[in-house]
């Protein structure tokens, strides 16, 4: 019997950040991407659309402020976990993003096999 994989959003301005993260989560028996978005708008929008169990987001995105995005999907979706992946690395931001509602806060500075565990621990329902 096979388990549902847990459903992903890479949420990210840089193409090729958003293919890593995607060939990093491909081989896990355990999740899949289901889509990736470069924006707030279009993030916030495939959240509600595509039914994701956890959202892998930027905070500094080109239309937008990637807290405020993250507030809006919280407010929409509550259910969904929302791991922050991102360049800063500042208690203030960390602090932010977890107000926001983030249930996860990774810098990118972090080993690949970090995801993972981030990914799993939130899925759970855990803070990572």
């Amino acid at each position: 019997m096979s388990r549902e994989k847990k459903r992903v959003l890479v949420v990210d301005d840089h193409p090729l950040f958003r293919e890593g993260i995607k060939a990093l989560i491909a081989p896990l028996d355990e999740f899949e991407v289901v889509g990736e978005a470069g924006e707030c708008g279009p993030a916030v929008e495939l959240a509600a659309g595509l039914d994701p169990h956890v959202i892998l987001m930027d905070l500094s995105l080109p239309d937008g402020n990637g807290i405020d995005a993250l507030r809006e999907i919280r407010a929409r979706r509550p259910d969904i976990g929302v791991a922050v992946v991102t360049m800063h690395a500042k208690v203030e931001v960390l602090k932010k993003a977890f107000a926001a509602g983030a249930s996860g806060y990774m810098v990118k500075e972090s080993a690949a096999d970090r995801l993972t565990d981030c990914l799993r621990a939130v899925c759970e329902g855990h803070s990572y």
